[in-house]
């Protein structure tokens, strides 16, 4: 949604409250549900970057936006109250820009050291913001921020606001009652777009000769499958850009099968959120179809798995129907059988419901969490099929297992079992780990920690393989009842939510899945950091041919110059302004080029995002302006601007591209008769019925895309 619509909808009300000040009132803002959620959206968005541990609202709308913006983050809400509306509290004084007065927060409302972001409608003098600030910090908390949906500017703002981080929606100038949104703050509020290639095959397409492994993702596994590609040689990532049809259908693009042909595939994916379903099965039901040597599809957590049984008529096992429906998804590859790859599933006998036509392959997270612990820790098994899953991997442990005994109308945990107890047992119980497979409630673990305790346990943590954690049940185990609290990244969505969060510690499951994979393969060379080069480039445009022309381009010639390093490179577009005519012509062209570039780099500042080089492209036309008639001789060429940040040192080089192209000057005649609104390309393009950005072959040997490749890798090996 534009953020003008936003804008539109706050009324401004004149000399309210007093002579001379105009009233900025959100109510119909807050009436429109669309809008209020994209409010909160949008707020959520400025603070992407900023890790929260709390959100304190301002009384009485910062409560509003501030309780909306933490629900969505998963975060803790206070409240910042004027007087006398709670006990036990302290305060602070403050000045506003029409009068006085004070702002009060509750003694035991932030736990010290925690991360607080400040919440309110509307910044004018900043007053409250600061006193807001202060109370938070007289606590102890760490203000990382204040955010509100308006700020006004133009008014005298308050010295000490200028220590903490500020985030704002919408700007208004205090003295007049404009609604319009600046360029420039539309232009922060821009989403990137990371570029994927899924262009027709191609025969001079590197990827056509790349044997690496190629690694598709379900987007809900993006982090894992990054990190796996950006820490190993062997692998590539592959293309799938994960669209939806109106009414909600996969409307999926993915790379070319030439790509594919002969190659090793791997999928990962996520059964987490069902919703997802049909689209992942799509897309592994197709994979095999491309002619690939062997696939491996890695579910982490099989979410079904915890259907696994029927003990009366009328009872539903959704494991087995999962396993079915999944298996029936499934053509042989060249190599054969796919591979499916679970870990630590919830019942070993599900591996059964799986037909002949899927080689499923059971993994398990215990070696990375026995990396972390120490040989005298007592493993404890909170009830008998934890026990059965996971007691062999623990042979040489000092191990209890607790039951689930019902007595009455209560279900009580109970120790019913000891192993390798030695004769001393003075100090078995200093130390123990509960263990079991996944977490939802968490109620089991709470009530076996209990018997722990009651048993003498003196320092008890928690391991699940999966943190799953409904209604972000995750929040009861934040008052640090367990000592350590491991879970795996198996479902990124929940513990991306828990990273860094006591007593929380997320084991990753990259580097076991990566490592497995390739002694599956039977690669054996060993991965060095030193060998893979990784690049973010930032490019001032969406446009798909800008964006390959600046991938395409940094590959080829990084590839060249980087002798055996392999070369690994993530291109992001942000649709930025070039603040010239949609037709630039001579020197209009390099001041747009520039402009982009400027533009991109505040953008970039803005949110914090780390950066080895932005790109600029314009492209424009060469003429002599005080003279064009139908025999004047034009062309069209290009125009880059190329900033480099590698290890810290900004370097810029501009180039001129040495490819032009000449086409009938009455298309330029019609394009200055808009006002220079309508290029000459786009009336060239209706003139001859093609395709947008295909008009430069009807005139030359090249195209575009060409000319703009040709050009950034001239730049880029004179910057290099």
């Amino acid at each position: 949604m534009n953020i003008q619509l936003l804008s539109d909808s706050i009324e401004v009300i004149p000399n309210f409250p007093k002579d001379g000040i105009f009233f900025r009132d959100v109510s119909p803002l807050l009436k429109n549900t669309e809008l209020r959620n994209t409010s909160i959206d949008l707020l959520a968005e400025l603070v992407t970057n900023t890790k929260i541990d709390y959100i304190a609202g301002i009384e009485s709308r910062g409560f509003i936006f501030g309780m909306g913006l933490a629900q969505k983050l998963g975060v803790s809400f206070v409240m910042l109250r004027k007087p006398n509306k709670m006990p036990n509290t302290i305060q602070v004084s403050y000045g506003l820009e029409y009068g006085k007065d004070i702002l009060t927060i509750q003694k035991d409302a932030i736990e010290a050291g925690k991360n607080v972001l400040i919440v309110d409608d509307l910044l004018a003098s900043g007053g409250t913001f600061v006193a807001g600030c202060e109370l938070v910090e007289q606590l102890g908390g760490n203000v990382v921020g204040c955010l509100c949906l308006i700020e006004l500017t133009d008014v005298p703002r308050n010295e000490k606001l200028i220590s903490y981080k500020l985030f704002s929606l919408i700007k208004y100038s205090a003295r007049s009652d404009s609604k319009s949104v600046s360029k420039s703050d539309l232009l922060l509020l821009q989403k990137r777009k990371e570029y994927l290639s899924t262009d027709h095959f191609s025969l001079d397409s590197p990827l056509v000769d790349d044997d690496r492994i190629v690694l598709f993702s379900h987007p809900s596994m993006k982090s894992i499958a990054e990190n796996i590609v950006n820490t190993s040689s062997h692998f590539r990532k592959g293309t799938i850009v994960w669209n939806h049809f109106p009414d909600g259908y996969p409307n999926i693009r993915f790379e070319h099968l030439k790509y594919l042909e002969n190659k090793r595939v791997v999928f990962i994916g996520s059964l987490y959120d069902q919703t997802n379903l049909l689209e992942q099965l799509s897309m592994i039901m197709v994979l095999p179809r491309q002619f690939i040597k062997s696939m491996d599809i890695i579910f982490p957590y099989f979410a079904p798995g915890t259907m696994e049984r029927v003990d009366e008529e009328g009872i539903l096992a959704t494991a087995e129907t999962m396993a079915k429906i999944l298996s029936s998804c499934l053509p042989v590859t060249k190599q054969g059988l796919p591979i499916l790859h679970i870990y630590d599933l919830h019942a070993l006998p599900v591996r059964h419901y799986f037909p002949d036509s899927v080689i499923v392959r059971m993994e398990s997270a215990i070696p990375l969490l026995k990396q972390k612990i120490s040989k005298n820790i007592t493993i404890a098994f909170p009830d008998e099929g934890a026990a059965k899953r996971f007691k062999f991997m623990f042979a040489d442990y000092k191990t209890i297992v607790c039951s689930k005994v019902r007595e009455g109308n209560l279900r009580n945990i109970k120790v019913v079992d000891k192993w390798n107890w030695p004769l001393d047992d003075s100090k078995c119980l200093d130390d123990v780990l509960i263990i079991d497979d996944l977490v939802q409630s968490g109620g089991t673990l709470e009530e076996c920690r209990k018997a722990l305790q009651t048993m003498g346990a003196k320092q008890i943590s928690a391991y699940v393989t999966h943190a799953v954690f409904p209604n972000k049940n995750y929040k009861k185990f934040f008052n640090r009842n367990f000592h350590k609290f491991y879970v795996t990244n198996s479902i990124p969505e929940i513990s991306d939510e828990l990273e860094g969060k006591d007593p929380f510690e997320v084991i990753k499951l990259d580097e076991l899945i990566k490592n497995t994979l390739m002694t599956s393969y039977e690669i054996k060379s060993v991965e060095t950091q030193a060998h893979i080069n990784k690049f973010i480039i930032y490019v001032a445009s969406t446009n798909e041919q800008k964006l390959k022309a600046a991938h395409d381009s940094f590959l080829h010639v990084l590839d060249s110059i980087c002798g055996e390093h392999i070369n690994k490179i993530t291109v992001y577009g942000v649709d930025v302004s070039s603040d010239v005519s949609e037709q630039p012509i001579n020197e209009e062209t390099m001041t747009g080029c520039v402009n982009r570039l400027n533009n991109l780099k505040k953008y970039l500042e803005h949110h914090n995002y780390k950066y080895d080089f932005i790109v600029s492209i314009e492209n424009g036309i060469a003429c002599d302006e005080s003279n064009i008639n139908e025999d004047s001789k034009i062309y069209d060429f290009c125009y880059t601007t190329i900033l480099s940040n590698i290890k810290g040192e900004t370097r810029i080089i501009s180039q001129t591209s040495e490819d032009i192209t000449y086409f009938p000057a009455k298309y330029l005649i019609a394009s200055l008769k808009s006002n220079k609104t309508i290029t000459a390309g786009s009336l060239i393009e209706k003139d001859y019925g093609i395709k947008t950005g295909t008009w430069h072959q009807l005139f030359c040997d090249f195209t575009r895309l060409n000319m703009m490749t040709r050009c950034l890798e001239t730049s880029l090996k004179t910057l290099m």
